[in-house]
């Protein structure tokens, strides 16, 4: 009798100072924030080697600040195999240089699988990729404020048109970006992009193509603030801003298909 009468100040006590040390304000804000115009410069090569498997490098430039400010540099080496002609596989490795705000440079690495199903008819073919990607940014961060490792799922749906008796395949998309592990304090998973995007294939000659393209892009991300105590072990309080960004992208993309 005497040991429970001892627990309850105990469990008191340890009730009181959880709901101190977790009991904080959460004020969200929504901000739009400014549109940009960006360019986007890239050439990939793909290699058969044997029969459905094949190898693909893939390099891009992308610029920002109405394409004024370099913004990063992809590195991607894919291994690509066709199951048959409705579907494909395929898994990746990407290496990102960023250019940050504050003139430094940030090193970023990130895997994908991509399961890819197609369809045609007549001169219409339809495809549709679902990506999962793991990204892992190099560096310390809060992971009340960020994931890392952060997982991704893109959801991407296309039409293709062969023109007759031209080298030009006119196309249309529409992509879907969607968190998988958003960290806890942005209220649980989202849609962090729309993407639309127009562009033109044209096959120049035998195994080689350029690719123009338009894509337009809406950003939602929530950016997580948290003021800590002087001591730097307490929330005091939390800014949850939903901030949506407009994006208009120009490519072009050169493909050598290496047989």
């Amino acid at each position: 009798m005497m040991k429970s009468r001892n627990r309850v100040p105990f469990l008191i006590g340890f009730i009181l100072f959880f709901t101190h040390t977790f009991a904080y304000e959460t004020t969200e804000r929504h901000t739009l924030g400014a549109t940009d115009f960006t360019t986007r410069v890239g050439f990939d090569v793909k290699r058969e080697l044997y029969k459905n498997f094949s190898l693909t490098w893939f390099e891009e430039c992308r610029f920002k600040s109405f394409s004024s400010r370099f913004d990063r540099l992809y590195s991607t080496l894919s291994f690509n195999y066709a199951v048959n002609k409705y579907f494909k596989t395929a898994i990746g490795y990407t290496y990102i240089l960023v250019y940050n705000e504050d003139t430094s440079l940030g090193h970023r690495h990130r895997l994908h699988v991509d399961l890819i199903g197609t369809y045609a008819v007549g001169r219409w073919n339809f495809s549709l990729r679902e990506r999962p990607e793991l990204s892992i940014r190099m560096g310390a961060f809060d992971a009340l404020t960020l994931a890392n490792p952060s997982w991704d799922l893109r959801s991407r749906l296309s039409v293709e048109y062969a023109a007759r008796r031209a080298p030009l395949k006119p196309y249309l998309a529409f992509e879907l970006f969607n968190t998988l592990n958003a960290p806890k304090l942005a209220k649980g998973n989202y849609l962090n992009r729309i993407r639309s995007e127009a562009g033109l294939k044209w096959n120049i000659v035998e195994r080689h193509t350029m690719t123009l393209y338009y894509r337009f892009d809406v950003e939602n991300t929530r950016n997580i603030t948290i003021d800590y105590n002087d001591a730097g072990n307490e929330i005091n309080g939390v800014l949850l801003d939903y901030i949506r960004r407009y994006k208009h992208i120009l490519g072009i993309a050169y493909t050598f298909d290496w047989k």
